[in-house]
């Protein structure tokens, strides 16, 4: 059954009816129970039951919304990646012949590896997506010119790396080359899971076995209900990192910095001591210590004193 995410693609968009039922909203305004529309509205937590009115919605306050909605994707991610490292002991106590309706296989060293990413990148038709928690290597050149084909020819490429990964040169070429051609690069603080994800058929990961092999071996999961997980988590890892290099990246106001992170910022600002900080985002202290540390690696500063300072002059000042 597939989750409220993948069901829900449109998770930062409202349909046209949508939009318009929302500004009819009020207190004593009853809509009908059976329009799409107050389901969408429902779904994405923008509206909710009035007490003792039967029928009618109110609007939830945006903060509210917002803060209900990236607790749910944060949750979501932690359920995702404790599935993902489950995986390998799943597969290894399925019967034999259940593998006939399945598809993992081992590559057991990089050649291998980059020789089935290449073959199957030949044959992507819309979107390959990628996360690359490790430096890249310098010798980047093959997969720099792959993937900038595959981006001129229209396939979809988005791309998540480290936020070191901003001053690393390897990085730095490869983004801007496939930028040019209509990728999008975000970044975002590890650890966070590698994986390539090529037309959600084919799905390279890393190896929690330490299987022996050649060097950096990794799964190729072909099994469709497997690649849907993997993407999932490769979704909530996109939505939590912060735009880098092409995009929307590319509009003048570019904004480096995610939703929550943006709250938290605001909230530092207002004067909020760090236990109302976390009880307002819903988040425990340790993960809000956790993100501020974010924060500030993000803005290469060391102290809270030189975060504020920057964070009146920063571009997403003015953001949502």
């Amino acid at each position: 059954m597939k989750s409220e995410e993948s069901t829900n693609a449109d998770n930062t968009e409202l349909s046209d009816q949508a939009s318009a039922l929302y500004l009819q909203i009020r207190h004593d305004y009853v809509p009908d129970p059976s329009d799409p529309a107050l389901a969408e509205l429902v779904r994405k937590g923008l509206i909710t039951p009035v007490p003792l009115n039967n029928g009618a919605y109110a609007r939830l306050d945006t903060h509210v919304a917002e803060r209900n909605r990236t607790t749910q994707l944060l949750d979501g991610l932690e359920r995702h990646v404790a599935a993902l490292r489950a995986l390998p002991k799943f597969f290894d106590s399925l019967p034999q012949a259940a593998a006939q309706s399945g598809g993992v296989t081992l590559l057991p060293g990089i050649k291998q590896a980059n020789a089935s990413m290449t073959a199957a990148s030949a044959q992507a038709k819309h979107e390959v997506v990628t996360c690359h928690p490790r430096d890249r290597p310098a010798s980047t050149a093959a997969t720099k010119d792959r993937d900038a084909k595959l981006a001129a020819r229209g396939v979809r490429i988005r791309t998540i790396y480290p936020h070191a990964a901003r001053g690393r040169q390897p990085e730095q070429e490869y983004s801007r080359a496939i930028a040019e051609a209509g990728a999008e690069i975000r970044t975002l603080t590890p650890p966070f899971e590698r994986m390539v994800i090529i037309d959600n058929s084919h799905a390279y990961v890393s190896d929690y076995l330490d299987t022996p092999s050649e060097d950096n071996p990794c799964w190729l999961v072909t099994h469709p209900a497997v690649v849907a997980v993997l993407r999932n988590v490769f979704d909530t890892q996109w939505m939590r990192a912060a735009q880098w290099i092409g995009g929307a990246a590319q509009e003048a106001a570019q904004r480096t910095t995610t939703p929550q992170q943006r709250a938290i910022l605001r909230l530092m600002e207002d004067g909020y001591e760090d236990n109302q900080i976390a009880d307002t985002l819903h988040v425990s202290l340790r993960t809000l210590g956790k993100q501020i540390a974010e924060i500030k690696a993000l803005f290469g500063v060391e102290t809270r004193f030189q975060l504020g300072t920057l964070w009146t002059r920063h571009p997403d000042y003015a953001a949502d």
